[in-house]
């Protein structure tokens, strides 16, 4: 049998997919995209669409693959602020709070599970106060990208 990529019955087989990826990542957020390829060009294409010269982003750096998000982000041209930790550990809420009363960015960068590491970075995504963080991001213009990298919730 061969489906028409363009028709119906592929059209179902994503929604099914971003369903599935919304439990799977626990969230109702109806923008889920999936990428025909690895999480580098997921996060080069965030990157190249969301900034540019005279942007700014703040990278959550605990490894090797965050890391990787300040590197793309200089290559398009946008003003690069690293919060980085020591091996073996994350970056907390209370971290990214006083880096954002600080100033203000247009994205801020964290990956989920840092395999580079073996650390997982659900503390800030799931601590009360960076949701209160993350929140306030509308009011101080900026965007969030989180790139889940190898790990999921089981």
């Amino acid at each position: 049998m061969v489906i028409n990529h363009l028709g119906e019955t592929t059209d179902m087989v994503v929604r099914h997919i971003k369903a599935l990826s919304g439990y799977a990542f626990q969230t109702a957020d109806q923008y889920i995209f999936g990428i025909g390829g690895p999480a580098s060009a997921a996060m080069e294409m965030a990157m190249g669409n969301l900034l540019w010269p005279r942007r700014s982003v703040l990278v959550l750096k605990c490894g090797s693959f965050s890391g990787r998000f300040a590197e793309m982000a200089t290559g398009v041209g946008a003003d690069v602020d690293i919060l980085s930790v020591d091996d073996g550990l994350v970056v907390t809420a209370e971290q990214v709070a006083e880096r954002l009363k600080e100033r203000s960015y247009d994205v801020v960068t964290m990956v989920q599970g840092e395999t580079s590491k073996r650390s997982l970075h659900n503390g800030v995504a799931r601590d009360y106060a960076t949701v209160q963080v993350t929140r306030g991001f509308g009011r101080r213009r900026c965007r969030v990208h989180i790139e889940h990298d190898a790990f999921a919730k089981g």
